[in-house]
């Protein structure tokens, strides 16, 4: 595997397990993250998404849809992508052969 993929994958790993252990644990503090909100006051479409994510992760399901409705495919999408970028990694490592993951693919990465 080229260098530049490996790095791609560990950016983008890390970047999952960041996602993941965030929505996880959270942020406790209260701190508004979202610049929209915080420049004109008003909720954007992706408002309450990392809210949602932290109690899918938790499965509070029905909260994660209150949060932002939008879950329901952002999440398919995003698990989509992890699987993807994990089976194309084993692949690698038992074929030695690379295989490009749906966001290597179309995005070049």
């Amino acid at each position: 595997m080229k260098t530049k993929n490996k790095i791609a994958y560990l950016v983008r790993f890390s970047i999952y397990l960041s996602i993941i252990l965030y929505s996880i644990f959270g942020n406790e503090l209260g701190v508004e993250i979202c610049t929209f909100k915080r420049v004109f006051g008003l909720d954007c479409f992706t408002c309450g998404l990392t809210r949602a994510f932290m109690n899918f992760f938790r499965f509070n399901f029905t909260k994660a849809f209150n949060f932002n409705p939008l879950i329901v495919i952002v999440m398919p999408l995003f698990l989509f992508v992890v699987i993807d970028d994990v089976y194309s990694l084993i692949y690698y490592l038992k074929t030695k052969k690379f295989r490009p993951s749906f966001v290597g693919f179309y995005f070049g990465v």
